[in-house]
């Protein structure tokens, strides 16, 4: 689906829905967790696609997209999780969904969030060139404390 380098992104089958939950459940605290029932609903929903990053054939990462079928050319990154840290991997997969979006999806807006103790996600985000729009003020609770929710956005013109 979408190929870039020695990596890949293709949608997810639900034989890879073991290999989610592995991910989700080995310690990402800025990545929400989902019931295998609700990414299962995501692989059937036409709003929604729902990624796996391999490299050379083996799975290193997820990633979910939402607001296909909304009609609003605008696409949330709903989760990206690479497994493999400090390879610059998590970077090229981004750039490469983005790409994928602008150039072959022609929408017009690329959104997500993150969580305020996510630093490496901020920075990241914030140096690919999306542009903070606000902040949700504690609405996630974690472990009985309240965190920020950070919103940012890529507008096509900005992307070219």
């Amino acid at each position: 689906m979408i190929e870039f380098e020695k990596f890949k992104w293709r949608l997810t089958e639900k034989d890879d829905l073991a290999y989610v939950k592995e991910l989700e459940n080995n310690g990402y605290p800025y990545v929400l967790k989902w019931e295998k029932s609700q990414h299962e609903k995501a692989l059937e929903d036409d709003n929604i696609r729902h990624l796996i990053l391999e490299e050379k054939g083996s799975k290193i990462g997820y990633c979910i997209l939402a607001g296909f079928t909304m009609g609003n050319d605008s696409i949330e990154i709903k989760r990206i999780v690479v497994e493999v840290k400090n390879r610059g991997i998590g970077r090229k997969s981004l750039k490469a969904i983005i790409k994928y979006l602008f150039e072959e999806k022609n929408v017009h807006r690329v959104w997500l969030d993150y969580h305020q103790f996510n630093e490496v996600g901020a920075y990241l985000y914030e140096s690919m060139g999306f542009i903070k729009e606000g902040v949700l003020r504690d609405s996630l609770k974690l472990d009985g404390k309240y965190y920020d929710v950070i919103v940012l956005s890529m507008l096509k013109n900005e992307y070219f």
